[in-house]
């Protein structure tokens, strides 16, 4: 018998971790308020089917203790139960048996009463994979089974289950257990076992089973063959690397030193470790770095450790079904190492924020770690970047893909182009560096309104409040600076346009309505026909716009 089945709890106060669970449930039981169906949902191996058998024992235990809320495990109920032969507490695995026939015949089967036990205990595992019309075949019958019957339904995927079978049971959800309590429950029967062990091999064998209780008795079963569990054996059989090759691995990438990185990249399958296993320590270990950096407010670290995740990212959701297993690590280092417009470090997130004009010009001193001292890091190529160095700030200031509001650049002109700001709007917009921006602007009419004041008036709420930003105002008076040669201070608002005018005039131009046109219209609630304002039925009725 393996050891996940030996050791399966037979009382609740066995039940590792789900406390609210153990709780909620001991109470009803001692109550006598139990549910006639109840929901478990969560991670694998997390004591979902061995709480169903629970409740079924303690509704049947010949000997069933109510102010402890144990069963005797020693009737005959109890027994047959703990070894799956009493035949009315029935398991169905779902996903093998998921048809309408399979539960026309579980119909059938509830109307006798039980045979030898007082309840008849249903316990449908992966409830998720019944088809729709199985589900609406169990709707009745869950919704109002007879007296002596009760559901448990466990899944893994709860989205899955339709609403109408949530509605009818008691929800719990079981989360995933701690690593210090899979420890605990591993000594326990270490030492049951007689096993010799180290503590540091359980902890490995914890955290690898990822919350999953019976993945971790399972592996503790496969090493404690061996004569002792060691941590070396433990890690060799998980095919998991060592922290400190992570971390000279992630050092190696800080410092732009890709043929380090590559040394390394070759030297695993030498060392028996699984590519994908050393890929998802090197997530766990980036994270776990981050937070020092956040802690320490190492501006740079934090600035390359969330490139490092970011990139892992984008590859690890290309290459996952590469047949060269090694090729997304290597992609990863060469990418990171030597992509130099995506991975020059920013001075501080603050001075990014700010607007061009705000931002500042001398030098930030920062604390670095000294790599070379850790004997990891060899001399690089001068083209290489070091995220431990701290950097000039002569450097020009990097872009971000994803954050257009760093873009603040205009696109270079001469000063002093332009001389009358209402007529020539359309085309100064067309000098603004960012491109969304820009394509907001041309649907904005402009206003002078003093000598160094103007007003910018658009007709979208989702315009309004991004023009509004602090850094896209910026953006706009510096663009004005640079084109009339005068500093003028904007303001934004929202005006309502006159539609119908705008759409006959873009219907003889053949132009479509603009996306931001389009807004208004939704926020106005006017018909539209296959993208396009149906004006004709406005005029037809005699309607006019209103706000």
């Amino acid at each position: 018998m393996s050891l996940y089945q030996k050791y399966r709890p037979q009382e609740f106060d066995s039940l590792s971790g789900q406390e609210h669970i153990k709780k909620s449930l001991k109470n009803a039981l001692k109550k006598g308020v139990v549910a006639h169906a109840y929901l478990f949902c969560g991670p694998r191996g997390t004591g979902k089917t061995t709480s169903a058998r629970l409740i079924a024992k303690s509704l049947n235990c010949l000997n069933f203790d109510a102010e402890k809320v144990s069963p005797c495990n020693e009737c005959e109920i109890c027994i047959g139960i703990n070894n799956g032969s009493l035949i009315d507490v029935v398991e169905i695995d779902a996903a093998s048996n998921r048809g309408i026939d399979e539960i026309r015949e579980l119909k059938e089967t509830i109307r006798f009463a039980p045979t030898i036990a007082k309840n008849k205990v249903y316990i449908i595992d992966e409830v998720h994979m019944l088809t729709n019309e199985a589900f609406n075949a169990l709707l009745k019958t869950l919704e109002e089974p007879p007296e002596n019957v009760f559901f448990v339904l466990a899944t893994t995927e709860v989205h899955k289950v339709p609403e109408t079978i949530l509605s009818r049971c008691q929800r719990f959800d079981f989360r995933r257990i701690s690593n210090s309590d899979i420890v605990k429950r591993l000594e326990y029967i270490a030492k049951q076992e007689k096993f010799d062990y180290d503590i540091e091999a359980l902890e490995m064998i914890a955290i690898h089973s990822n919350g999953g209780l019976r993945d971790a008795i399972s592996l503790l079963d496969q090493i404690g063959s061996n004569d002792k569990i060691t941590a070396e054996d433990t890690r060799k059989t998980l095919g998991s690397s060592g922290v400190d090759t992570i971390y000279k691995f992630i050092d190696y990438l800080l410092a732009g030193n890709d043929a380090e990185s590559f040394k390394i990249i070759n030297s695993l399958q030498e060392q028996g470790i699984s590519v994908k296993q050393f890929e998802s320590d090197i997530i766990k270990v980036a994270r776990e770095r981050l937070y020092l950096a956040v802690e320490a407010n190492d501006t740079n670290k934090k600035v390359g450790l969330i490139k490092l995740i970011q990139l892992w990212q984008e590859i690890h959701n290309n290459f996952h079904n590469c047949a060269v297993l090694e090729l997304s690590l290597e992609v990863l280092t060469v990418r990171f190492c030597n992509d130099l417009s995506d991975y020059i470090p920013v001075k501080t997130f603050e001075d990014v924020a700010k607007a061009p004009s705000e931002r500042k010009t001398e030098s930030v001193p920062q604390e670095v770690p000294n790599v070379k001292d850790s004997n990891l890091v060899k001399e690089k190529p001068a083209i290489k970047k070091d995220f431990t160095k701290p950097v000039s700030k002569n450097v020009q200031e990097p872009v971000q893909k994803n954050d257009e509001s760093v873009k603040t650049e205009t696109k270079p002109t001469k000063k002093t182009v332009f001389s009358d700001l209402e007529k020539d709007w359309k085309q100064i917009v067309e000098h603004i560096g960012v491109p969304t921006l820009r394509i907001t602007l041309k649907n904005t009419k402009i206003v002078q309104t003093s000598d160094n004041e103007a007003q910018i008036t658009t007709f979208s709420n989702f315009d309004f409040n991004n023009l509004k930003k602090t850094e896209n105002v910026a953006i706009i008076e510096k663009l004005l600076n640079d084109q009339l040669g005068k500093s003028i201070h904007i303001e934004i608002t929202k005006d309502v346009v006159d539609l119908k005018s705008f759409a006959k005039e873009r219907t003889q131009s053949s132009i479509k309505p603009t996306n931001s046109i389009m807004d208004s219209a939704a926020e106005l609630e006017l018909p539209e026909v296959n993208g396009a304002m149906d004006f004709d039925a406005i005029d037809m009725f005699e309607g006019e716009l209103i706000d």
